[in-house]
């Protein structure tokens, strides 16, 4: 029997063992194994994604893009001075999304605008000036994220 095969029968049907150059041995991980790259490669991508996505809050904090209800993902990318790749894997990273990273800053905007100044307004002025594109969308985000919120702007609209 041959060596090579001898060697490999022991590793189970998980690795392959290959003659590589000048007769040396390597071994091959098969899907058997498919963590051990995946964690190596997660690594330094967490850390890359922190970084972005704290240049994201910053950016957020700072210019308050999202108050414009025509802003997307690509502008967004532009703004940190990443691509869309990167930018999403650090959405993924913290566990929400765009739209809905989005809608939850409008939501505290729209929180932090005092009772007498919101009452000059109507929902859809309201709504354009939290940077939701609809009255509907608005009251979606914020029935999910700030129910007090939501139930005094509803009480305003007429039925």
């Amino acid at each position: 029997m041959h060596s090579d095969s001898v060697q490999g029968a022991h590793l189970g049907s998980g690795a392959d063992v290959k003659r590589g150059g000048r007769g040396m041995r390597r071994l091959r991980l098969t899907c058997r194994f498919p963590f051990i790259r995946r964690c190596v490669r997660r690594r330094p991508a967490r850390t890359y994604s922190d970084t972005v996505f704290s240049r994201i809050e910053r950016v957020m904090d700072e210019q308050k893009p999202y108050l414009r209800p025509d802003f997307s993902l690509k502008e967004l990318c532009d703004l940190v001075g990443a691509n869309r790749t990167y930018v999403s894997a650090a959405f993924r990273c913290n566990k929400t999304s765009f739209p809905v990273f989005v809608g939850e800053r409008r939501c505290r905007y729209l929180a932090s605008i005092p009772e007498s100044e919101m009452e000059q307004y109507d929902t859809e002025e309201l709504s354009i000036l939290s940077g939701f594109p609809t009255k509907r969308t608005m009251f979606v985000y914020l029935r999910r994220f700030a129910p007090d919120v939501y139930l005094r702007v509803r009480s305003r609209v007429k039925k």
